[in-house]
């Protein structure tokens, strides 16, 4: 079986650098005649040793056929440094076959036979069914596929897709902080602002209008008409606080040590608390209830349960119109009474007594 040798040197010739582990790739090429030819074989590669060389034994071929031996340029093979006939012409061809980069010609033994075959080729070339011949020898020996080349550069951006479904609702975030109060709201025909009480004053435009006291005159703070005159206010939210009027009661009434007698109004109720206070009369005791804090009453007023300081009930006290006060438990005896009713009088414009 014939071989064939490439040296460092060879390579040098050539204008390649030898190198250790350079791929030399090998085919046997045959030569085309009109309506015969032959084919190649597969080419296999050869790889040069430590000193830059490479050599690698020829397969068996049939008289007339060469060697093409080829380097890598960039990914492929493309770059032909030798090819050669058979020296001997023969299937067996013994001897090496010494590869010349410098001349890539057949030796002078060979050259006649590489005449014959290029005046072959010629006439192939000239012959009209050229392309065809072509065709079938590239499906029958399709070139060798190179090593795969660099990344390209990123194409164009393509064009916006068609939106997607909607996805699912997420879950509610967490509160966030409270932001800032807004700014104080201008008053309205229905909603007044001013200082002092709109009782007997202020005129309003109909029923439903609410007034404000900015300076909660007397503890009343909020108002609402139900007419069209001065005096249809009517308290909404409004507290004079305890107040102290003891100082109040007549010559008749006598205040215990630790006693005393407290008022107080919210809105429309009316409180009262008596404490340690007796009596030398029973009976008409006298104005003692201020405007503002009378009983709504009619006929006889209010009656209400007394106790003595130990809890046994001793008569009771009764509030009547016009701030008028009856006193009917026994004379003298000192007595308790919690009181509450409504009232119908306006807000009071001057708290009695003091504050408790």
């Amino acid at each position: 079986m014939a071989s064939l040798s490439i040296s460092a040197e060879d390579f040098t010739a050539a204008g390649a650098t030898p190198r250790a582990g350079l791929r030399v790739r090998l085919q046997v090429v045959g030569t085309f005649t009109v309506g015969d030819k032959t084919l190649s074989h597969t080419p296999w590669d050869m790889v040069t040793d430590a000193t830059g060389a490479a050599s690698t034994e020829l397969p068996d071929s049939v008289a007339g056929l060469g060697v093409q031996v080829s380097i890598p340029v960039w990914a492929g093979f493309g770059f032909t440094i030798a090819g050669y006939p058979d020296e001997d012409l023969t299937i067996t061809g013994v001897g090496d076959w010494v590869v010349d980069p410098r001349t890539l010609q057949p030796s002078t033994a060979s050259l006649t036979a590489w005449e014959a075959t290029l005046a072959q080729v010629q006439d192939l070339l000239s012959a009209e069914n050229v392309a065809e011949v072509v065709d079938e020898y590239l499906a029958a020996n399709p070139p060798a596929k190179g090593d795969t080349g660099p990344e390209g550069p990123a194409g164009p951006a393509g064009s916006t897709g068609p939106q997607g479904p909607t996805g699912p609702t997420g879950a509610t975030g967490a509160t966030g902080p409270q932001g800032p109060a807004g700014a104080a709201g201008s008053p309205t025909a229905y909603e007044l602002r001013g200082t002092g009480s709109p009782y007997g004053v202020l005129t309003p435009a109909s029923a439903g209008i609410y007034y404000t006291d900015t300076a909660a005159t007397c503890g009343a703070v909020r108002w609402v008409s139900t007419g069209t005159t001065t005096t249809s206010w009517m308290i909404v939210v409004g507290d004079t606080g305890w107040r102290d009027i003891s100082a109040l009661a007549p010559g008749l009434w006598t205040i215990a040590s630790g006693g005393r007698w407290l008022m107080r109004r919210v809105g429309s109720m009316v409180w009262q608390r008596i404490q340690n206070i007796s009596s030398s009369a029973t009976g008409l005791q006298g104005t003692l209830i201020p405007a503002g804090f009378q009983i709504d009453e009619k006929g006889d007023g209010g009656m209400f349960q007394a106790t003595s300081s130990s809890g046994a009930a001793t008569g009771a006290v009764q509030m009547y119109q016009a701030g008028a006060v009856y006193w009917w438990p026994s004379t003298g005896t000192v007595v308790r009474a919690p009181i509450q009713y409504t009232t119908a009088d306006p807000w009071p414009t001057t708290l009695p007594g003091t504050a408790a």
